[in-house]
């Protein structure tokens, strides 16, 4: 394998890469976006697939408020029954010391 530093420094004392000109960077590019496709997406898509995704979105979206509202009911049902049965704990030991 090839090192991929020289053995020299540079001015800040840090090793420098090897720049390999035969290397091709197959990420560059990537990460930037032409402008048409970054300020409207949705002019590449045809109006079926956009309502198609919009009412997907919809869907997700209600879903998820039902599983916060199922998950908030359960949760105020748990704490009810961990009060619950705090409350027969000290019922059962009050008994126990009156005996």
């Amino acid at each position: 394998m090839e090192t991929m530093f020289n053995d020299t420094n540079d001015v800040h004392g840090l090793l420098t890469p090897v720049v390999d000109e035969d290397s091709v960077d197959i990420y560059s590019g990537l990460d930037t976006s032409p402008s048409h496709v970054a300020e409207k997406p949705s002019a590449l898509l045809s109006p079926r697939l956009t309502e198609s995704m919009d009412l997907y979105e919809e869907i997700v979206t209600e879903e998820q408020q039902s599983r916060d509202s199922s998950y908030n009911e359960l949760k105020t049902r748990f704490h009810a029954a961990q009060n619950q049965i705090e409350e027969l704990r000290r019922r059962l030991q009050q008994m126990e010391t009156q005996l």
